[in-house]
């Protein structure tokens, strides 16, 4: 009889050290955990396992996120678009975990966000670009290499005007007009 109940004891006890060595505060862990700490172990570690995948895909997302604000590579900027796109798709699987909160709001509405602001975001991103490219260029000597990386930068906004919205492309036309007069 003793050596069950001292079980038991060592049961719960080793389920309490396991919850509090996750990092989590014991009570977010102990969720309809039950007191078996085989399975109590395997419920923790999936709970840090997905605390670590969560952690890494908002890290992730706060990397793009400056990167939209910031970069004036307009290659980077819709690469980093698309793969916030991504990542807001992943962590709003997670919207409905119990175990799980956003502070800032759900994933699934600054995904849905994103998407309303995209010509605008990609408009922004062309004109910090398009500012870049003739603060290089006026640096150049001549005007036939001004030119030349005028001409190269409409080419690559060229060839990115399929993923672009429509509002940046006719704003990037707007710039080109701008700069042939």
């Amino acid at each position: 009889m003793r050596n069950l109940e001292a079980l038991e004891k060592l049961k719960k006890l080793s389920y309490v050290a396991e919850a509090s060595s996750t990092g989590f505060p014991v009570s977010d862990v102990n969720m309809g955990i039950p007191f078996d700490p085989g399975m109590a172990f395997d419920i923790v570690v999936k709970t840090k396992t997905y605390y670590k995948m969560i952690e890494n895909e908002i890290h992730i997302m706060n990397d793009c996120l400056t990167l939209l604000n910031t970069s004036k590579n307009i290659e980077t900027v819709n690469g980093r678009y698309n793969t916030l796109l991504e990542v807001l798709t992943r962590l709003s699987m997670y919207e409905n975990e119990s175990h799980i909160s956003f502070r800032s709001g759900s994933p699934s509405l600054l995904l849905s966000r994103l998407l309303d602001k995209k010509a605008k975001i990609m408009s922004v991103a062309v004109q910090r670009a398009y500012d870049d490219m003739i603060e290089q260029s006026s640096s150049l000597k001549t005007n036939k290499g001004r030119k030349n990386r005028q001409e190269k930068f409409f080419n690559l906004l060229a060839s990115m005007s399929g993923d672009l919205p429509q509002e940046t492309n006719a704003f990037i036309a707007s710039l080109m007009d701008k700069v042939s007069q």
